[in-house]
């Protein structure tokens, strides 16, 4: 079954436009009627980058910046799942060498 949404406005006689659409003509259909919801339009104050540095800065404060880089390396390890059988132990380190110096061997 083929449907169609389309976006109208009930006019103040209480009456429903559609668009033209032969294929619905002498057709019956089922019609469901979902208001839209008014978006609230208070403008609350923008999260700034300001906000965001007051509120998060200094919570790795008492982790060395060699810290935030082992935990950097273990989280990207998982998310790529950079152990598999086709990598080595060496090539793992090799790659983490040159992640955590910006050296290329």
């Amino acid at each position: 079954m083929q449907a169609y949404k389309f976006n109208t406005r009930v006019s103040d006689k209480g009456i429903i436009s559609l668009p033209y659409e032969p294929e619905l003509f002498n057709t019956e259909v089922e019609i469901i009627v979902l208001p839209k919801i008014k978006v609230r339009t208070e403008s609350k104050e923008k999260y700034t980058t300001e906000d965001f540095l007051k509120e998060f800065s200094g919570c790795l404060k008492d982790l060395s910046q060699e810290d935030t880089d082992d935990l950097r390396y273990e989280y990207l390890k998982k998310k790529y799942q950079l152990f598999s059988e086709n990598v080595s132990e060496e090539d793992v380190n090799e790659a983490r060498y040159k992640y955590l110096t910006g050296k290329y061997k």
